[in-house]
């Protein structure tokens, strides 16, 4: 299992969070070809996963598989939900 971490909200006016989802689609497509084994996971904090993956263009996303993620509290340090 390989985790990318995103450690700024998706609706961040610079765009920095959505970086994460790039780098996630790159990072996958290149596992896929290299180590088709491995699963990957875009890690988030719940602030983002309220944010934007409870909105419908959100919803699509995980509709559709394209992402598996790890929803995290960034205060306690915890995971708190996998979506695969």
């Amino acid at each position: 299992m390989s985790v990318i971490c995103d450690s700024t909200p998706l609706s961040n006016p610079n765009g920095v969070g959505a970086t994460y989802i790039f780098l996630y689609i790159l990072y996958y497509d290149i596992l896929a070809r290299l180590e088709s084994d491995r699963r990957l996971y875009l890690a988030i904090r719940q602030e983002t996963y309220s944010e934007l993956f409870q909105e419908p263009i959100g919803k699509i996303l995980l509709e559709n598989q394209r992402l598996c993620l790890l929803v995290f509290d960034s205060k306690r340090e915890v995971v708190l939900q996998w979506i695969p």
